[in-house]
């Protein structure tokens, strides 16, 4: 019997397709085992030391979403796109004199300074993250700088920096008369923000365009990362005696990005200067973004749907309620890169009492405070997952890289109701005689942000049990900055900044009897004491031990609060390449946006 002549046609059919099928599942399987490589490469990096046993035991969070397990980015970069963020950060003006965060952080994509800090991803895989666990300096617009003496620095200018070309600057050359120009208006007393550090200056020269000497009046180890700092932009004389001087758009400056458009809490947005004269390592010009644009997003809710929907290209979270509701529709290395760490010095929050005259000049009442706090406790209900915010002095002078416990912040700063009412007693404050005050919280929109909400209301919780009457009392986020820096209130100030930068420009200011950031009236010949000591030690280990010296003087007079600090998360859209948050200067979308120059798009 002849067999039908359709039957081999039949297997042939179903080897075909039994081949298509092998054939989608191989390509399935490459598919999956390249993003898995993906994932891999970054991890194996990691693996090599980058992340310690005692951080992924102490932090697992931080260790599990570490930014070595980012991708590395390798390879040319490309150019093109739109870098799409919210106006987090909205610039009050645009003068380094007066401005608020929002004009240092959008001042640096316009301007240059004559030291920058590196926090680029390339740079920390190279370095394993050296340049994200301490400053990093740089330069910028010098391409050389030599310490000539103890108290004298010399800095080559680079002959290739241009001024952009916008009229009246019109692409002329930057020298060292331009930088001189800026940096004496930076000497005066008036110069809030850069005094700090420029009082230390006692001459400024140029003897040719290319050349520029920094006299000082005594040594000051410090110096070259306080030039670091974003409110040191190297402005040009045109924009300083325009009508309207260096507060009103555009900003004038040297840098990757021009100004085009600023509407206050709406828009902003800056394109790219064709003609910046900086090039990457391959001999490309920088930048690589076609533009930046940011729009006004005032609530965490909406900010996420903006994520979710592409409306933004990367997201900065708070909170770990935040985190979690995010990763129900993101997904790590798929449709979002995640990278979770602590909130840098800068970013640590505090309370601040005023010092200057009753209660609160008693240290009785300031323990007694302290005391009555279960820190550990707030963490989780007002962040979730969190830590202890480690004080005032900058994480690169302790030597150290990841959160402290809790724990550690000595006597003062563990939870002892009992005791906090007895040192009340003492200080003469009992239920017949409670003690009374206001504590100044800050809002934006009508609300205070849910890391902050929670904080105030455990707090005063804690202190209500202990018998004590605060009275909560909410202002605008500009109205409670300006109440803090008039020096005049009463009571506390609940949720105010360290404010990043650099030594003496910030931390110190904060502390030392002479510091114009003093607002609270710390007032200790001790630590003013160590300050100095610190400041004028050029030996790192004695650096070290003064700096500690510093945060148990604080710690042990109770001269701020220090509650709890959430967990930093940034969620960027995979086609974002070298973004990374720093570790300890301030995040990339905040004073650290010069570092944009380097970002580019993968699409």
């Amino acid at each position: 019997m002849r067999r039908p002549v359709y039957a081999p046609r039949n297997r042939q059919r179903q080897d075909v397709l039994l081949l298509s099928v092998v054939v989608m599942v191989v390509l399935v399987w490459s598919s999956i085992r390249a993003l898995a490589q993906q994932s891999a490469a970054p991890e194996a990096q990691a693996a090599q030391g980058v992340i310690s046993s005692e951080l992924a035991e102490t932090h697992p969070a931080i260790a599990q979403y570490h930014w070595s397990k980012l991708p590395h980015p390798t390879g040319k970069p490309k150019y093109g796109g739109t870098l799409h963020l919210d106006l987090r950060l909205d610039p009050s003006n645009w003068d380094p004199f007066t401005g608020n965060v929002g004009t240092y952080t959008w001042g640096n994509v316009v301007y240059n300074k004559l030291m920058q800090v590196d926090m680029t991803l390339t740079t920390a895989f190279e370095t394993q993250g050296a340049n994200l666990q301490q400053l990093f300096p740089v330069c910028d617009l010098c391409e050389s700088w030599q310490q000539t003496s103890p108290t004298q620095y010399t800095f080559k200018l680079r002959p290739e920096a241009r001024w952009q070309n916008v009229p009246p600057l019109n692409g002329r050359r930057v020298t060292a008369q331009d930088v001189k120009f800026a940096y004496d208006m930076y000497c005066d007393p008036k110069a809030f923000q850069q005094w700090a550090t420029f009082q230390m200056v006692a001459s400024i020269e140029a003897p040719d365009e290319s050349t520029l000497i920094i006299n000082l009046k005594q040594p000051f180890p410090d110096f070259i990362d306080s030039l670091t700092h974003p409110g040191f932009f190297v402005f040009p004389r045109e924009a300083f005696e325009r009508e309207g001087g260096l507060k009103v758009a555009p900003p004038l400056g040297s840098g990757p990005f021009i100004f085009v458009k600023h509407v206050k809490q709406n828009t902003l947005r800056f394109r790219r200067n064709s003609e910046y004269w900086k090039k990457d390592k391959f001999g490309q010009s920088l930048p690589y973004l076609d533009a930046i644009e940011l729009v006004w997003i005032p609530d965490p809710a909406t900010q996420q749907a903006a994520f979710r929907t592409g409306k933004i290209d990367q997201l900065n979270t708070f909170s770990w309620d935040e985190i979690e509701n995010l990763l129900h529709t993101e997904k790590p290395g798929v449709t979002t890169y995640l990278r979770v760490s602590e909130m840098n010095t800068g970013g640590n929050t505090m309370w601040q009492f005023q010092l200057r005259e009753p209660p609160f000049n008693d240290v009785r009442v300031r323990r007694a405070l302290a005391l009555a706090i279960d820190r550990p406790a707030i963490i989780k209900r007002a962040v979730g997952r969190g830590y202890c915010p480690y004080g005032t002095v900058p994480t690169w002078w302790l030597g150290r890289t990841f959160p402290y416990p809790c724990e550690e912040f000595g006597p003062w700063f563990q939870y002892n109701p009992s005791k906090a009412k007895a040192l009340l007693q003492e200080a003469g404050y009992d239920e017949t005689r409670p003690l009374t005050f206001d504590v100044y919280a800050w809002q934006r929109g009508g609300a205070m942000l849910p890391f902050l909400g929670g904080q105030v209301e455990a707090v005063l919780d804690y202190w209500r049990a202990i018998g004590v009457r605060a009275n909560l009392k909410l202002l605008e986020f500009t109205a409670h900055q300006a109440l803090l820096r008039s020096k005049e209130w009463k009571g506390i100030i609940a949720g105010t900044g360290v404010g990043p930068g650099t030594s003496l420009h910030s931390y110190v200011m904060k502390v030392h009897s002479q510091g114009p950031e003093n607002y609270g009236g710390i007032n200790d010949p001790a630590l003013d004491k160590l300050v100095d000591a610190q400041q004028q030690e050029f030996h790192r280990d004695q650096r070290i031990a003064l700096a500690r010296q510093i945060r148990e003087q604080e710690l042990d007079q109770v001269y701020r609060l220090w509650i709890s600090m959430y967990y930093f998360a940034e969620f960027t859209k995979p086609y974002v390449r070298n973004w990374v948050t720093h570790e300890l200067y301030m995040f990339q979308h905040g004073w650290g946006a010069h570092s944009m120059e380097y970002t580019w798009l993968e699409r």
